[in-house]
């Protein structure tokens, strides 16, 4: 019986030996393999080894534990949070795409990691940072998350070697462009106050361009001068009249937008609806006064209209409403669009051809205030014979959901599409009614005050089919963001349920305006109650850093790569066009050791900054591989081009480029892959994320 014992004993030893010593051979091969052959050949069936002996056994348990320790000590990285829900392994329509922002938080954290509170807001988790050996990062412009999933045949390498990836929003849709929202970063208190061990103040810190974007008023001058090597400033800050002041970092940040012909227009535009606002404000106040005294419209007929008369009520009211607001989490006021946006959101605006047949709400506007009245409006509308929306069904509602007006309207245009599933609009319901939508606008004069502000979920749509003007406007589709992205709306019915718990539209008969019209000034109204930050994923973002990431300073930003320098690490950054490479440029290439901050007092400082500028994207490879071992930091930036032509054999270079970046990245190196998305701000990117570990 123990001879049986003993044999089974032996024979088990002799399998372990075997199994450890193959796993040794197939390691030895994968660490002999420098870069990735195009034509793989098939590695030949592993022969039979000859048997080990105990001291070799021994020696290879050892060795064999050593590299446990060596992969269980290595940095790990993973998805939690916010990443998990913008996830590629979630269907499309599922995700909240993370911000550059949040991307640019992982660069900054494989530098500095929890030293620094530059993780507040977390998408990712990166476990033992401190045992990096380097970071690669490679982006690739041109390449939205949409072409990157469609085309699995064509980047096969890419979904085998990355397991981790998220859908990143586009930074266009906030009028940034990738480059600069990545070449600044935020610095920390501490930063800050090292500053001054180096400079005697800030105002020369940011003079010998260390620092950037310092809102002193002793370096206001000094920013003034600076403008030279900046950008326009951005037209949605000129628009909205909000100051832009005299930092760099936000000129440079915002002003590539728009070329000189676009800021042209939009000044152009913006400031004819000022000018439409301002000239029919003047003599206003007698002339309202008039027309307060007659807003009752004519009685109710067999169109079903009601009207209200509202002009005392209103101003019984107005009191309460001040009231209210002075408690308020915001005012009426914040939440109006502002010239630009009435214009990117495509709201009717006069100048255009096609709205020369539209009408203003009024002859002249009161300026608005906190006391300005709201009201809801919600029109359906049927498809014409011409192919245009014909206005069917108009409602109203005031702050105290109350229905002011209700009609069924008759289009002027031969109706083709009744769209009763979505209007609610049959033949029968409106073909003896004689309303017209000449006659709704009238209504519409006659019922509206001078200072009325419109709230509505996009409301550009029924303002097109009303055929109105209107300047002060409350769109609850621009207001609440659920997304993660300005350009991706969440529906009326999805806001009402998730922020009032209101069920709407789920009627068979189709919508109905009034419920619709109730439900957006539910929303306005709660809004207003909770703040500007409620509702807006983008917005409480921005308030959660401010928050928990109270140890930065977002007044002084640093560029990228002089905050690496800062913590003494080398880098390398390779671009493929003199923008890029501009955008990212430290204004100081070697920075004073005082400001540097050194793991021990006698450590040497690291080289300055290598720039490259590659020929094209081709050569952008090449150096990268051959500089890859040279720096702990290397920032590749290159663009996919926008040509259609060959199109596949492109992304298929692009797959391969990442393929062979990966296999020359040292173990425990991370790289970190970015598709930077279309010119189209809707056309989102992606981040990918792979930290290179020893196999067993």
């Amino acid at each position: 019986m123990s001879e049986g014992v003993s044999k089974k004993r032996a024979a088990r030893i002799e399998r372990r030996k075997s199994k450890i010593s193959a796993i040794f051979k197939v390691d030895e091969k994968q660490e002999n393999v420098f870069c990735r052959i195009e034509d793989e050949q098939l590695v030949e069936p592993l022969q039979k080894q000859p048997k080990l002996s105990d001291e070799e056994y021994h020696t290879l348990r050892i060795k064999l534990r050593e590299k446990k320790r060596q992969i269980q000590c290595g940095p790990t990285f993973r998805l939690i949070q916010l990443g998990l829900t913008a996830s590629l392994n979630l269907p499309k329509p599922s995700r909240v795409p993370v911000l550059v922002a949040d991307v640019q938080s992982l660069f900054l954290y494989t530098i500095v990691g929890d030293t620094y509170n530059y993780d507040s807001y977390k998408w990712c988790d990166l476990a033992r940072w401190n045992n990096l050996t380097q970071t690669l990062i490679f982006i690739v412009e041109d390449v939205s998350v949409d072409e990157f999933e469609e085309n699995t045949d064509i980047f096969a390498e890419t979904f085998r070697v990355f397991e981790d990836g998220v859908e990143m929003s586009n930074p266009a849709s906030d009028g940034f462009t990738l480059d600069l929202a990545l070449a600044y970063v935020p610095i920390s208190h501490q930063m800050k106050n090292r500053v001054t061990e180096g400079y005697p103040s800030l105002h020369a810190a940011c003079e010998d361009g260390y620092i950037h974007g310092v809102a002193d008023p002793t370096v206001q001058k000094v920013n003034a001068n600076t403008t030279a090597e900046s950008h326009a400033v951005k037209n949605h800050e000129v628009l909205s009249g909000q100051p832009c002041g005299n930092d760099i970092t936000t000129q440079e940040k915002m002003g590539q937008k728009n070329n000189a012909a676009d800021t042209e227009k939009l000044s152009r535009e913006s400031s004819d609806l000022s000018n439409i606002v301002e000239t029919k404000t003047i003599g206003a106040t007698r002339h309202n006064e008039q027309r307060r005294q007659s807003t009752e419209v004519d009685s109710i007929n067999k169109d079903e209209v009601h009207v209200s008369k509202i002009g005392s009520s209103v101003d019984d009211s107005k009191s309460d409403v001040s009231m209210q607001e002075e408690t308020s989490g915001c005012s009426r006021l914040a939440l109006l669009l502002n010239a630009s946006q009435l214009i990117s959101e495509l709201y009717p605006l006069p100048g255009y051809e096609e709205y020369d047949n539209f009408k203003f709400t009024q002859d002249i506007y009161d300026p608005v205030t906190d006391r300005s009245p709201m009201f809801s409006i919600d029109c359906e509308w049927c498809i014409c014979v011409d192919g245009s929306y014909g206005l069917a069904r108009v409602a109203v509602v005031d702050e105290h959901l109350k229905t002011l007006y209700h009609t069924y309207v008759k289009p002027d245009v031969e109706i083709v599409d009744y769209l009763t599933r979505y209007s609610g609009i049959t033949e029968e319901l409106i073909r003896d009614v004689e309303k017209r939508p000449f006659d709704v606008q009238q209504d519409l004069r006659n019922l509206l005050p001078p200072d009325a502000i419109l709230v509505g979920q996009s409301l550009q749509s029924d303002l097109k089919a009303l055929k109105l003007f209107h300047p002060y406007i409350i769109d609850t589709s621009v207001i609440f963001n659920m997304t993660g992205t300005r350009s991706f709306k969440s529906k009326l019915k999805v806001l009402a349920a998730s922020f009032c718990g209101r069920q709407i539209q789920n009627s068979m008969d189709g919508h109905d305006p009034t419920e619709d019209a109730i439900a957006a000034m539910e929303l306005v109204m709660l809004k207003m109650k909770m703040g500007t930050e409620f509702g807006d994923l983008i917005l409480s973002r921005n308030a959660m850093r401010k928050i928990k990431d109270s140890a930065l300073d977002h007044d002084i930003q640093m560029k990228l790569f002089t905050f690496i320098q800062s913590h003494n690490r080398s880098a390398t950054l390779i671009t493929t066009s003199l923008s890029l490479q501009k955008s990212y440029h430290p204004r100081l290439l070697k920075l004073k050791k005082a400001v540097v901050k050194c793991k021990k007092a006698d450590e040497s400082l690291v080289d300055p900054v290598q720039i490259v500028l590659a020929s094209d994207f081709q050569d952008a490879v090449t150096m990268t591989r051959a500089s890859r071992f040279n720096s702990s930091f290397t920032l590749v930036h290159t663009y996919a081009g926008r040509e259609q032509h060959n199109r596949k054999e492109k992304l298929k270079e692009i797959d391969k480029a990442i393929a062979n970046m990966y296999t020359g990245i040292s173990l425990n190196g991370m790289m970190i892959v970015i598709f930077g998305g279309k010119t189209n701000p809707t056309q989102n990117g992606a981040c990918l994320v792979r930290v290179k570990k020893r196999s067993i």
